[in-house]
């Protein structure tokens, strides 16, 4: 009763106990870490020393072969809602995954490009970031795993020249998304007691962003004699 045989994987003996009803054993080994797949096949040896009434019997081996494990990826941290023109952000550490190592990055889609973990944004709308990991010596290339945010545009500052007898209108500046498009409109009744419509001034605009200050003048002719309001709508894109 309570006899044992001893394993041995890889040269490190460990014992298990042999049920006396069934003759079965089974044991726990313990490396300490996972065994690495890159030292696979292990070699395993099964060893009975006997005891007052058997004797020993020959070892039996046989070898196991360790596969990859699978490996997963999870966002922990997502980016939030990004302002263009803002300065470029880091991803590092965004997500994680069970295998330890580092992730990589890569844009799918939207305005926005990568080097390395540093996002860069180049306009705004929705843009989709990936993460990936390509596998290890011990875990298979994940799954890759998309993450989506915003990019909203900022208000932009707008600069007006002055208006001067005899002058051909009024310049109006702001610093624009290029291929973004733009209206201007015009209201001078916001303050003068009359409905608050905003009228397009077709003689300038739409006008479609260069990714630089954009001017326009509008027309002496359109210009009100007192209050006037200006709107630069943008687009969706």
């Amino acid at each position: 009763m309570g006899e044992t045989v001893t394993v041995t994987i890889n040269g490190n003996p460990e014992t298990a106990t042999i049920n006396d009803t069934t003759g079965d054993f089974s044991f726990s080994y313990n490396t300490g870490d996972h065994l690495p797949v890159s030292g696979s096949p292990y070699n395993i040896t099964y060893s009975y020393a006997g005891n007052g009434y058997l004797s020993a019997a020959s070892d039996m081996s046989t070898s196991l072969t360790m596969a990859k494990a699978n490996q997963t990826i999870t966002w922990v941290t997502i980016p939030g809602t990004q302002t263009y023109g803002e300065t470029a952000f880091s991803v590092l550490g965004d997500a994680t995954n069970n295998s330890g190592a580092q992730d990589t990055y890569s844009i799918v889609s939207g305005p926005a490009t990568i080097a390395g973990t540093m996002v860069t944004i180049t306009g705004v709308g929705t843009v989709t970031i990936d993460a990936n990991q390509a596998g290890t010596a011990n875990y298979s290339a994940a799954t890759a795993v998309p993450e989506s945010f915003m990019v909203v545009n900022s208000f932009p500052p707008i600069s007006f020249s002055s208006e001067t007898a005899g002058g051909t209108g009024l310049q109006v500046c702001w610093p624009t998304i290029s291929g973004v498009v733009y209206n201007v409109l015009t209201n001078g009744n916001i303050l003068n007691g009359g409905p608050a419509s905003w009228v397009e001034d077709t003689a300038v605009s739409p006008i479609t962003g260069d990714g630089g200050t954009d001017c326009v003048t509008i027309p002496s002719s359109s210009l009100p004699s007192t209050n006037l309001f200006v709107l630069i709508k943008q687009n969706s894109n």
